[in-house]
Formats: C-alpha cells, sequence, structure tokens
C-alpha cells in the first residue's frame, strides 16, 4: 500500500516523464565536457531521472519566481538558491530518495556510488522571439558552467565512475521590465549512479 501511493504521488507531481529537449542538451554537454577529459559517456537513466526529479521540484517550490523578479537587480540570488537537503520530507538526502526511486531493486545497489548535482539559476533578459531551441541551448550551457566552475559539483560530474545519469529540470519565466524580454529562473537537478 505504501509502495502504491509513492508511486502515485511520483505520477502526480510529473516526475515521472520523459527526457525534455532541455534535460537532453544539458546532458549532451556533460557527455561533451566528460569526454573532453577521458571520463566517458554517461548513459540516460530514468531511476536517476526520477530521484533527480524528486529534488528539482522540492528546488522549484522554494524557489519562487516571485523572488526571481524581486531580486531581479541583485546578483547575489544568480547561483544562491538551493540545498541537497530536503527537510520537509521522508527522503530528506539525495541517497535516500535515489533508493526510494530504485523502489524493490534497492537492495541490488547498496554500494552503488550515486552523486547529486544541483544549480538554481537564472538566465536574464532573453528575448522572447527568441527561438526555442537557442534559448534552451543558452539555459543548457549555463547550467553546465555553473557545474564545472563548482569544485565539488565538477568533481562529481567527472567522475569516471559513475556511467549512468539522470536529469530533470523546472524553469518558468519571470518577466523583467521590457515588455521584450523575459527571465528564464530554472532548477535544475542530475544524479549519476555507477551503477544501472
Amino acid at each position: 500500500m505504501k509502495r502504491a501511493i509513492i508511486i502515485i504521488f511520483l505520477a502526480m507531481a510529473g516526475i515521472c516523464q520523459a527526457q525534455t529537449s532541455l534535460e537532453k542538451k544539458v546532458l549532451d554537454l556533460a557527455n561533451e565536457y566528460r569526454s573532453s577529459l577521458g571520463a566517458g559517456n554517461l548513459e540516460w537513466n530514468s531511476i536517476a531521472a526520477n530521484s533527480a526529479g524528486m529534488q528539482a521540484k522540492y528546488l522549484d517550490t522554494v524557489n519562487k519566481c516571485a523572488q526571481c523578479a524581486k531580486d531581479l537587480k541583485d546578483k547575489r540570488f544568480l547561483n544562491t538558491f538551493g540545498s541537497h537537503e530536503n527537510p520537509g520530507a521522508k527522503m530528506k538526502t539525495f541517497y535516500d530518495r535515489y533508493m526510494l526511486a530504485l523502489g524493490k531493486d534497492s537492495s541490488s545497489h547498496k554500494h552503488s556510488k550515486v552523486g547529486e548535482i544541483i544549480d538554481y539559476s537564472t538566465l536574464y533578459h532573453v528575448e522572447k522571439s527568441q527561438k526555442a531551441d537557442s534559448t534552451e541551448a543558452a539555459l543548457a550551457k549555463m547550467i553546465i558552467e555553473n557545474w564545472k566552475n563548482s569544485k565539488e559539483h565538477n568533481k562529481i560530474l567527472t567522475d569516471p565512475e559513475m556511467k549512468y545519469a539522470g536529469v530533470r529540470i523546472f524553469r518558468k519565466s519571470c518577466y523583467d521590465s521590457f515588455i521584450t524580454s523575459e527571465n528564464i529562473a530554472t532548477s535544475s537537478v542530475m544524479v549519476l549512479t555507477s551503477k544501472k
């Protein structure tokens, strides 16, 4: 019964979904970066994506769009939101969330290496007329660059033992003072694991 409730919760939260084009772009850029360092490519993994989705949904909830608009001119909010902890949930740590996403198969993964990298950032003054594909390319580049520039996140991202990954990104538009442009806030999480 408890398991059925968890599955229903995940489905209702929109976490159990196919990979979006933005998430694919982020994984592709991560693989380009890893390949340039000889770390090998990551294979998309839906269980890791479900685990990432739990935290991305939480980050999206706590990082309100109103805050993005209010703090538009205060650049210290560019990359300061977010945590790997989820204090309001039973699955507080990324490892707990990964084990929950695994469900009945979790016992075979107890010795898996698992890592989580997060990012909350905003792409400012995006022209509304800009094509969606180029906006997504800019968002993906921003997310990857933030992970590369974080020592701990970069260490996880480039770990050659990590073979599988899932990405979940929640995004929202926060309009700026110009009618022709918007600010796009993203809550991004990638979960990487050594075992499928």
